[in-house]
């Protein structure tokens, strides 16, 4: 605007020029940038698994683009929070995978998250976006905290049977299990010996919510729980957990884990009372 009352007060065909060259720029550039988002369609917003009062936690959701040149430099983030600096470039028939960094403060359900695609390409100085919704709720995991070693009383060794098969007889040490003393075997040999088996190569486990009655947090003994049941999963253990009336013990593994870290991320005192 200064330039153009120049041009006027001057009667300065150069600053003219300039000045209209600027507007051009400044509409080529409003139009590059919003064909560049508008172009944009969200695909779908990938299943996410989240845990409560976790820093790496991402939303993730699929996008393409009907732009034949692609587009360039888009960002991604929860509506009304500041975005990521990171920049991706979607090319023409690709569908790009987006993530986005959250942190969510609790367990449970929370209101679905609106997403921002946005870009200032290609002059940094004009910006342009869309709201998109990828998600109808967002659940979130009780927050992994807790003893990382899995309980003794918990095995499989002592609640699910299957020991592997029998091996030797060995002497006792203060470290072998009571239940594995052979008293039959020790008195003929007049020595305490103890059974020892071929390891399995799947241990199972055994979890309740009895097992967390040294803590006096509710959520405490959640988080100890997931922990518990996250663990034997990752460590491709077969588990049992037992939340009031409810048992979990599917076959499939990875269904098992879901449903049991979906009940404990909505899991109320009255569920487990009694």
């Amino acid at each position: 605007m200064i330039l153009f009352f120049f041009a006027v007060g001057y009667a300065n065909n150069l600053i003219y020029i300039f000045v209209f060259f600027l507007i051009a720029v400044a509409l080529m550039g409003t139009w590059a940038t919003n064909k560049n988002v508008d172009g944009l369609l969200l695909e779908k917003g990938l299943e996410p698994i989240l845990y409560a009062q976790t820093d790496n936690g991402l939303l993730e959701l699929v996008v393409r683009t009907k732009n034949k040149e692609g587009s360039l430099q888009i960002q991604a983030g929860i509506k009304k929070k500041p975005l990521q600096e990171t920049f991706t470039n979607v090319e023409p028939n690709e569908l790009k995978k987006i993530s986005i960094a959250v942190r969510y403060p609790s367990r449970g359900y929370h209101k679905p998250a609106a997403v921002n695609l946005q870009s200032d390409f290609p002059f940094g100085l004009l910006r342009s976006w869309k709201t998109v919704h990828p998600w109808e709720k967002i659940l979130v995991y009780p927050k992994l905290e807790g003893q990382t070693t899995l309980p003794r009383e918990a095995s499989g060794e002592d609640n699910l049977g299957g020991l592997g098969v029998f091996r030797e007889h060995r002497p006792y040490a203060s470290s072998d299990p009571m239940n594995r003393i052979d008293w039959k075997a020790s008195a003929r040999r007049s020595e305490i010996l103890t059974k020892h088996y071929e390891e399995q190569a799947q241990k199972s486990y055994y979890f309740e919510w009895r097992q967390t009655q040294h803590l006096k947090d509710f959520e405490k003994r959640v988080s100890q729980l997931a922990l518990w049941a996250d663990r034997a999963y990752k460590e491709n253990h077969t588990f049992i957990v037992k939340l009031g009336s409810r048992t979990f013990d599917m076959p499939d593994a990875n269904l098992n884990w879901r449903q049991c870290m979906h009940a404990l991320a909505v899991l109320t005192e009255k569920d487990v009372a009694g």
